[in-house]
């Protein structure tokens, strides 16, 4: 990217009112999600982060891991830590695990899940203390789990009503990935490729 033709803009965020001025032809939002907090009571100085923020964050990361949601991005950061040596546990209130995942890498990564990490399926976090998880599964068995650290990985939030103000910052708007909906980088990048090679 550097070495082509596109202008870069770094540390500078992006304004429906900056590229008005700049009149630009062709505008592709692609402002991605957020990650959803579920309305969990949390214990003042439990160390709790979402799956994304986990990897900015190495020094926040304990001996014992608890990964709550089972999706594609929960069981991938469930393996990536189960790797470092780290003791993890996979919480999900469903039945399944990876459900959003292709067949054939759900296969692989359900293999490496089983090896690697401890899964609770059909179970709820109810509560994070400092130092411990609260849980229920469907029957109602209530179980306190050990946890150095506690990562969310239930899902992201489309950042729709952001992406919306630039609906009139230049004629022609595209919205692209994330910020439409949630989804996984092989649909972002198809949908920004497809945006580009729209353009006269």
């Amino acid at each position: 990217l550097q070495s082509s033709a596109v202008t870069l803009h770094l540390n500078t965020e992006a304004t429906p009112e900056m590229l008005k001025r700049e009149q630009f032809d062709d505008v592709i939002v692609a402002i991605g999600s957020s990650p959803v907090i579920p309305p969990i009571s949390t214990a003042s100085g439990a160390n709790v982060l979402t799956a994304i923020e986990s990897y900015y964050a190495p020094e926040k990361i304990g001996d014992h891991v608890i990964v709550i949601g089972g999706g594609q991005v929960g069981c991938e950061t469930a393996l990536y830590y189960a790797d470092q040596g780290k003791n993890v546990i996979l919480i999900e209130m469903t039945d399944r695990l990876a459900a959003d995942e292709m067949r054939t890498n759900r296969e692989e990564l359900l293999a490496q899940i089983a090896e690697k990490v401890t899964v609770l399926l059909n179970t709820t976090c109810t509560s994070i203390k400092k130092g411990s998880v609260v849980c229920k599964d469907r029957a109602g068995t209530v179980t306190s789990l050990p946890a150095d650290t506690v990562l969310f990985a239930v899902g992201m939030r489309p950042n729709l009503d952001t992406a919306l103000q630039f609906a009139d910052s230049a004629p022609n708007v595209r919205f692209v990935g994330d910020c439409k909906k949630a989804g996984n980088i092989r649909n972002a990048v198809r949908q920004g490729y497809d945006a580009a090679a729209s353009i006269e």
